[in-house]
This record gives structure tokens, C-alpha cells and sequence, in this order.
């Protein structure tokens, strides 16, 4: 009961904002600030699975502000709610997600991004996930993640962090792109090739 609360006393987010956020990451992909992210919930972690959420000082968490999102796990892991969903987060997904649910994702999206959270919270190790969708203007974008699962009693997941970043790709980079993932552990979902 203490935690629905603690939900309903999150105020609510702006609206989505309509320009581009400043890019947090160069050389064209994300991987190396989302890299660098799961680097600091490493060293978190103490010994245990997974850190908590209380483990993370906001203020460590600043080079990746506007970009993450608090993702809490309902029902072992039935659903999920955003808690907090960034600034930049808002701009890429065009969607202002604090307070809702995966329902509120387009259908396209909900799939990939449900089932990664699962096999986040499954693993309770940090998953590298990448999504090459259209974004308003009909541009081919590839959407990196990094979903870090927290966890109270450093056993059973019930936040993910999710550090988030975006870029175009050219219809002709996507099976170099997908190369370059060959070998990795990141999960690769292609909606709307």
C-alpha cells in the first residue's frame, strides 16, 4: 500500500517536448554512454544480483539525465508502469509515459519492449536491447537501450532502469548494423523495416 502511494505522488510530467534533446552520445550509436550507465550499476551492486534503487544517487545519474526512465514491475513481472520516463525519452518515443503502463506503447512497440523488460527481470542482469522502427517523419531510427533491473531485497527485480538513445540509420545501414551487433549480447527487434 506504502508503494501505490509513493506512485500517486510522482508529479505529473510535462508534455512531451517538440525539439530534438542535445545528443548525450557521439560517433553515431549510444552504446558506449549505455555501456558506461550499466559500468556504474556494477558497481553498485555490492556483492548482490542486482543494486536497489535507493542504491543510486540521482546525482551519479546526471549524465544520462532526460534519458531514463523508472520503470516499476507489477505481478512478477505482468505488466509494467513508468514511473518516471525523461525528458528525452518523451521526445524519442513521442509519448509522455510517467504514470502509464507498456498498454499506453503503440502495438508495434509493446511486444518488443514487454518482452525485453521480462527477460531483464528473468536474467536480473542488465540487457542491451535495440529497436530500428519509423519515427513521425517516416525516418528509419534505431532506438538503443540499456534495462538495468533494481531490486529491494537484491533477489526479486521490482524496478528496471532504463537508459535510452536514439539515432537515424539509412535503409541500406541496417544489415551492417545488424552485423556489428553479431556477438553481443543485445536483443534486436525490426519493426516496420
Amino acid at each position: 500500500m506504502q508503494q501505490m502511494q509513493i506512485a500517486l505522488s510522482v508529479p505529473p510530467q510535462p508534455a512531451v517536448d517538440t525539439k530534438p534533446p542535445p545528443r548525450f552520445f557521439t560517433g553515431g550509436n549510444s552504446w558506449p554512454e549505455l555501456y558506461r550507465l550499466a559500468a556504474l550499476w556494477h558497481g553498485k551492486r555490492r556483492g548482490r544480483f542486482m543494486p536497489a534503487r535507493s542504491d543510486l544517487d540521482p546525482i551519479e545519474l546526471k549524465p544520462w539525465a532526460g534519458w531514463l526512465s523508472l520503470v516499476r514491475v507489477l505481478d512478477g513481472g505482468e505488466n509494467f508502469v513508468f514511473v518516471v520516463h525523461g525528458t528525452h525519452a518523451g521526445w524519442v518515443t513521442g509519448l509522455a509515459l510517467q504514470g502509464r503502463t507498456t498498454d499506453a506503447l503503440p502495438p508495434s512497440a509493446r511486444l518488443p519492449v514487454v518482452e525485453s523488460y521480462r527477460l531483464a527481470c528473468h536474467l536480473r542482469r542488465p540487457l542491451f536491447s535495440a529497436m530500428i522502427a519509423r519515427d513521425d517523419l517516416h525516418r528509419r531510427v534505431v532506438l538503443e537501450r540499456t534495462i538495468l533491473p533494481l531490486s529491494g531485497d537484491g533477489v526479486t527485480v521490482d524496478r528496471l532502469l532504463v537508459g535510452l538513445g536514439r539515432h537515424e540509420i539509412e535503409t541500406d545501414e541496417i544489415p551492417d548494423y545488424r552485423r556489428s551487433l553479431q556477438g553481443c549480447d543485445v536483443t534486436l527487434a525490426i519493426i516496420d523495416p
